[in-house]
């Protein structure tokens, strides 16, 4: 390795003699560092090739350009500049800037200057801000309409500036979009099949996959394809069978694979039931892989174009993602519809035994206003005071003498709180269900 500058015709290895022996004087003088003396002095390495006219320049407005269009351009023409490319500011960032802000007078002035000066507007750019023209504003905030029609605009306003400003040229954009898996595209893969392009050496098998809801834009889930979840194991029919629907008095045809319920009737898809282990006493639950929804997609498509009894258009596939993002919302989904259940067959109770206890209540208020003060005492019954079951039962807590209607009251009182307490979870939870169901409508990948 050399770290000096080489003298002039001077040789690093033995094999530079070679290439110094057969080559020209244009290549030694860039070689070697050495001038070139069959060409006039002034072309030697040292001097411009190409001097600022020739180039042209940039310029800006706003602070960072000290002015207006007019000023800068102005400046850039003194420099020596033969061409100029305009550089916009968004509309907004600071006071006057922006190619909205230049009204009829000041563009005809701009080509006035252009061509009392015989400089070219070779091209107008758009605001650097401008990265994308689909309003994608980052995996925090998603997809924004009103970011979108603003660059969008952008765009135009920088055209129309353009073909008032310019004898024609180039309006500069610089768009990148969103990160998306470059694996996953079909032009990605030639007519072999093979993957001709990637971003990154592992990303056919570690690519992020998102999905975003098309009412707001925001990106609802994303999973990465060498991700790991666990599912539950679904109840199959694990042979050819058939029976008479108690409901419809039809015959009803399983067949082996299909999904069935704890009594054996066959269920459509979303309303699958996991696996009971009778010898572990729990559901079971196996790993997924990204392979594992490839698949699931696939009986997802082939289920839906059953139902249709046609084949699918493009827009109602649905994708690896899509499927599973309904296994997991299917499942909360289901939770939820569980807790439902569960308060309202609770809710059922209470409201029975509060019925009882509302006639119990004014059986007993009848016979304690028949009943005389002094003999009160009598029907009088003891009360736990509150305490737990467990200690009321074990007689470790203090009891106390009430009259059997205060004894009823407070029951009352604590069932309509735990009425309350149920039907809000209940509603609650079955607008969870619905509200993720429904998420599922909207849900659009964006690969």
């Amino acid at each position: 390795m050399m770290f000096n500058e080489r003298d002039a015709y001077s040789i690093s290895n033995s094999m530079d003699r070679e290439y110094s022996a057969n080559s020209t004087p244009e290549f030694n003088q860039g070689y070697t560092g050495a001038a070139n003396l069959e060409k006039p002095i002034g072309q030697a390495r040292d001097e411009p090739i190409l001097d600022t006219g020739q180039i042209g320049q940039t310029v800006a407005e706003g602070r960072a350009g000290g002015g207006t269009f007019i000023e800068s351009m102005q400046a850039a023409i003194r420099k020596g500049a033969g061409s100029v490319e305009l550089s916009a500011m968004p509309v907004g960032s600071e006071p006057g800037v922006g190619v909205g802000s230049y009204g009829v007078d000041k563009r005809q002035e701009l080509r006035e200057i252009a061509r009392a000066n015989d400089v070219q507007i070779a091209s107008v750019h758009t605001p650097t801000q401008v990265g994308n023209l689909s309003g994608f504003a980052g995996p925090e905030k998603g997809f924004v309409d009103e970011q979108r029609e603003a660059f969008i605009n952008e765009v135009k306003q920088a055209i129309n500036f353009a073909a008032d400003t310019t004898k024609g040229g180039a309006v500069v954009v610089h768009t990148g979009e969103f990160q998306r898996p470059m694996s996953e595209q079909t032009w990605a893969y030639d007519e072999y099949g093979r993957l001709m392009f990637k971003h990154y050496e592992e990303e056919p098998e570690r690519a992020v996959m998102r999905l975003v809801d098309d009412r707001t834009g925001q990106i609802i889930t994303q999973v990465r394809k060498n991700q790991e979840v666990f599912r539950p194991v679904w109840l199959t029919a694990k042979e050819n069978y058939n029976y008479v629907d108690e409901e419809t008095g039809q015959r009803v045809e399983v067949r082996e694979g299909d999904y069935i319920d704890y009594e054996g009737h066959k269920v459509r898809m979303e309303n699958r039931i996991p696996e009971f282990d009778k010898e572990q006493g729990n559901f079971r639950v196996r790993m997924m892989m990204w392979e594992d929804f490839v698949e699931e997609a696939k009986e997802r498509n082939r289920i839906k174009q059953e139902q249709l009894g046609r084949p699918l258009k493009p827009d109602e596939v649905i994708t690896t993602e899509e499927a599973f993002l309904r296994a997991t919302v299917e499942n909360q989904a289901a939770q939820a519809r569980g807790w439902a259940l569960y308060h309202n067959q609770r809710f059922n109770a209470k409201l029975r035994d509060m019925q009882k206890l509302k006639e119990a209540l004014g059986y007993w208020k009848k016979i304690e206003e028949a009943t005389p003060e002094d003999e009160k005492w009598k029907i009088m019954k003891q009360e736990g005071g509150g305490y737990s079951y467990a200690l009321n039962q074990l007689g470790l807590a203090p009891r106390e003498n009430k009259l059997p209607s205060e004894i009823i009251e407070e029951e009352l009182f604590d069932i309509k709180k735990d009425l309350k307490h149920m039907y809000e979870g209940s509603a609650t939870y079955e607008q969870q269900a619905e509200e993720q169901l429904n998420m599922l409508k909207h849900a659009k990948p964006i690969g």
